[in-house]
């Protein structure tokens, strides 16, 4: 908001220039005025990371379905063909086996 003052905004009178907020990139989309190529490729980022996060989601999903071999965090490895088929209690836990196995050992330091 614009000083009585001087006619000026503190942010203007700080920075040296006026303020671009999402009301005013709106404007301008609105009316048609060029955008830079520097913002064009903002907002195409954005529009990428929206796209890509639906698959990160799924692919966390599916990664959490393969079973530890060790309760031990620094000694976790997982034999990623065994899927967690059913859970019936804590200590049952029968398993979809496939034909090869591939221990993949997993450290984690937290």
């Amino acid at each position: 908001m614009p000083s009585d003052r001087t006619g000026f905004s503190a942010f203007e009178l700080l920075y040296g220039r006026s303020i671009r907020g999402p009301l005013s990139v709106l404007k301008d989309l609105w009316e048609d005025q060029d955008i830079k190529e520097e913002e064009r490729t903002n907002y195409q980022l954005f529009e990428l990371l929206t796209s890509l996060y639906l698959p990160l989601r799924l692919f966390e999903v599916l990664t959490s379905l393969y079973l530890p071999l060790r309760l031990f965090k620094l000694l976790t490895s997982l034999y990623l063909p065994l899927r967690l088929f059913e859970v019936l209690t804590s200590l049952h836990l029968p398993l979809r086996e496939s034909s090869s196995y591939s221990p993949v050992s997993i450290h984690q330091l937290y």
